[in-house]
């Protein structure tokens, strides 16, 4: 990634998601990124194009990961939970306004 910091976003993008995955829930593998300094190519990958949204997550996800117990991935599966909590709340059902219509349609039923 320090080799080809200046040539492509996708490079970033791909090396700072290979990362993660490495690092992601083992812990000896963030040692090693640790002592080979990986934060500091990360920074390079989130300093590079802000309006790339790929590049821009892996590069946090990344950031995240290389965090004081970041392998963990507590922060991650707490933004999932955020993500999934919000999704859920925009397409869920409103059932108040099913059982008014319903009820509306009894109300104004005509008797046979």
């Amino acid at each position: 990634m320090r080799e080809c910091s200046s040539h492509s976003l996708l490079v970033q993008s791909q090396g700072c998601e290979a990362l993660f995955n490495c690092i992601f829930r083992c812990e000896d593998a963030w040692n090693l990124a640790n002592e080979l300094d990986v934060k500091s190519a990360c920074d390079l990958a989130l300093q590079m194009d802000l309006s790339d949204l790929v590049l821009m997550k892996h590069a946090t996800n990344l950031d995240n990961a290389l965090a004081t117990d970041g392998w963990k991935g507590r922060k991650l599966v707490e933004d999932l939970k955020l993500q999934e909590a919000h999704h859920h709340r925009r397409h869920k059902p409103d059932k108040k306004a099913h059982w008014k219509d319903e009820l509306e349609l009894v109300v104004n039923e005509k008797p046979v």
